[in-house]
């Protein structure tokens, strides 16, 4: 099965997640990203959270909480104001 080899072959955790999109039944690792990302269904919190996150997170990047909220209620604050 050749995506079993590119995560057999992969040599960082980020080629390893990217190579095993297809085992999660994700036609490709921007699919998975898309679905799996949880910046996704932060417009729906409407309550303080304390997110704690890793800098070198393969899955969820850190930038994603400087991005503008989609929720109306956060007044186009970023998810970190």
């Amino acid at each position: 099965n050749d995506a079993y080899q590119r995560v057999m072959n992969a040599s960082s955790l980020q080629d390893v997640v990217d190579a095993s999109a297809h085992f999660a039944g994700y036609p490709n690792a921007s699919s998975y990203y898309h679905h799996t990302n949880p910046i996704n269904e932060m417009q729906y919190i409407s309550t303080p959270v304390y997110v704690i996150n890793s800098i070198d997170d393969p899955c969820c990047s850190i930038d994603n909480l400087y991005d503008t909220s989609l929720n109306v209620d956060h007044c186009g604050k970023s998810y970190v104001e």
